[in-house]
């Protein structure tokens, strides 16, 4: 009798974890945790992250367009086996970037890209510390066409350094660089001249969560910063900006089509059942 309790509670482990994982397995295009070995982001390729180029990996010395976010100089990596973490989301994993100034970084995507040229929907994650822009660019050293992330102390969304929406407030409150935040940028395009597109022109989204702020579930009926203007450019790599004299951490960066692929956030019902096995195990044994 006991033995056939330990194993039906040992299967409803199973389950919940399992959930958990395919959770995490959510539709997403790109991935990117840094979960990489030492100080210099330059070079860095691994196995955990998705959607990025495997040949060359991360560069730090190429040269950086005048429209980008940041200045340019190396990018470095934490190498302390300790990521950024919001209580809502799922478990990250690896180091994160941690740099004390200066630094701008660019990495190929592979398999698909941020086209602005064309009727498309993108949603994208990060979670910051202090200053950083993500940003997707048309080459190693092309035109920065969409970026979203803090600088000069305010939360910022757009196309480019200059062209983009910023405050310093959000619906959580005013900025803080000791805070650790998730955000959350929508990116809808329309193709260029596409006269029967309701939106006419490119519209950039951010939503803004500290840590103390439950992640909203589904895509929210309102955003913190909205910003519209044209762009027509496929956008094929990634970049990182960070600021002189200023420290930034990012980590945990995802694009995907819909929300849900880019928050990640576990059912309530997988955290029920996980808790009710586990309690019930440790009753079990306890009566044992």
């Amino acid at each position: 009798m006991y033995k056939h309790v330990s194993k039906v509670l040992a299967a409803l482990l199973v389950a919940g974890a399992l959930s958990i994982a395919a959770d995490a397995r959510a539709e997403l295009l790109m991935y990117e945790p840094f979960d990489y070995s030492g100080t210099d982001l330059d070079g860095k390729k691994g196995t955990s992250e998705s959607g990025l180029e495997t040949t060359n990996g991360w560069d730090d010395n190429a040269t950086q367009p005048a429209s980008a976010w940041g200045a340019a100089g190396t990018v470095t990596l934490s190498d302390d086996d300790t990521s950024l973490s919001h209580f809502d989301l799922l478990g990250p994993v690896g180091d994160r970037i941690n740099d004390a100034g200066t630094g701008y970084a660019t990495r190929g995507l592979s398999g698909f890209s941020v086209n602005v040229g064309s009727d498309s929907t993108y949603y994208m994650s990060a979670l910051i510390k202090g200053e950083a822009m993500v940003q997707f660019s048309s080459g190693a050293s092309g035109y920065v066409r969409t970026g979203f992330g803090i600088s000069d102390s305010k939360f910022r969304v757009g196309i480019y350094s200059g062209n983009d929406a910023a405050s310093a407030t959000y619906s959580g409150g005013t900025y803080s660089s000791t805070k650790t935040y998730f955000l959350v940028a929508k990116l809808v395009a329309v193709k260029l001249y596409d006269i029967g597109n309701p939106l006419g022109d490119d519209h950039w989204y951010l939503k803004v969560y500290d840590s103390t702020m439950s992640i909203d579930r589904s895509e929210p009926g309102s955003f913190d910063l909205t910003y519209t203007n044209i762009s027509d450019v496929d956008q094929t790599y990634l970049a990182l900006g960070l600021f002189d004299s200023v420290a930034g951490q990012v980590d945990e960066i995802r694009v995907g089509e819909t929300w849900a692929d880019v928050t990640l956030i576990p059912e309530p019902s997988t955290f029920v059942l996980m808790a009710m096995a586990l309690l019930g195990l440790l009753v079990w044994r306890w009566r044992k």
